[in-house]
């Protein structure tokens, strides 16, 4: 924080978000099993209403989705793969796909619009509906089935 007032990782960049089409993210923890959790590293796009393409542990896709995100457009099908060095090449080749087709960018853009509006919404009525400690929600939500 070194002498501001906020912390620089709950910061939206608004001349980057302004001067690219996408997040890349990669969450601090990639868990195994049946363990969930995710940070403002991917908060920060849903409650921007931004295309992000993540790496995180498998399956995470439908752990947010029981939260009420809709990520059916967001071309996550790496989200599925299990072996995490498999996942990150699966990933760097969507990059690599999108960033070798301009209009390939605004296609994910039209197709997902509605998908990150709505995650935007529920981002911001969950937000809304904090109430209590933010340490006990975030206990809360690193879930163990």
């Amino acid at each position: 924080m070194e002498n501001n007032p906020y912390i620089l990782s709950h910061v939206v960049p608004e001349m980057i978000y302004n001067n690219t089409h996408f997040d890349i993210i990669c969450e601090s923890k990639h868990l195994s099993g049946s363990t969930h959790f995710t940070t403002e590293k991917t908060a920060k796009p849903l409650s921007t209403g931004r295309f992000f393409i993540w790496f995180n542990s498998p399956n995470k896709v439908e752990y947010l989705r029981r939260y009420g995100f809709e990520l059916q457009d967001y071309l996550c099908e790496y989200d599925n793969i299990l072996d995490n060095d498999t996942r990150l090449a699966a990933i760097f080749e969507l990059i690599k796909e999108i960033g070798d087709n301009e209009n390939y960018i605004k296609k994910i853009y039209k197709d997902t619009k509605e998908a990150r509006m709505h995650n935007q919404e529920v981002w911001a009525r969950t937000k809304s509906e904090i109430r209590y400690d933010r340490a006990v929600w975030i206990t809360n939500q690193v879930e163990k089935i």
